[in-house]
């Protein structure tokens, strides 16, 4: 790994984690409280936290080359999406169904793309 991989690493981690503190510190205390028990629901652990921590897996996966990380990465994105389109179920199915069925398709692509070779 080179040193501006090693840079851009450091950077794609700790700006959103800067961010994310200096936001919270802003907080007053009563939504400082506020926002730790949403965070404890599964519903907003499942949709807010694995597409973000999904993304900066992904990406740290491509960066070092680490399929691991990127499939892990690729997983709680899908996961993320996938509870989006449940958790919308009681607004509107039809768009629930929708949001629901492309991480199973875009799932299926990409084990049929990465497995390929051991498949055929």
């Amino acid at each position: 790994m080179s040193k501006f991989d090693l840079i851009f690493l450091i950077l794609l981690w700790s700006i959103p984690a800067a961010t994310f503190i200096r936001r919270y510190v802003k907080l007053p205390k009563n939504e400082q409280t506020e926002f730790w028990n949403s965070i404890k629901k599964p519903s907003v652990f499942f949709e807010d936290v694995f597409r973000h921590l999904g993304m900066l897996l992904l990406f740290t996966g491509i960066i070092e080359d680490f399929p691991v990380l990127k499939k892990i990465g690729i997983f709680m994105i899908l996961t993320s999406v996938f509870a989006l389109g449940v958790n919308t179920w009681e607004l509107n199915k039809k768009k629930s169904m929708i949001v629901m069925f492309i991480p199973l398709i875009f799932a299926v692509f990409y084990i049929f793309f990465s497995f390929k070779e051991y498949l055929f």
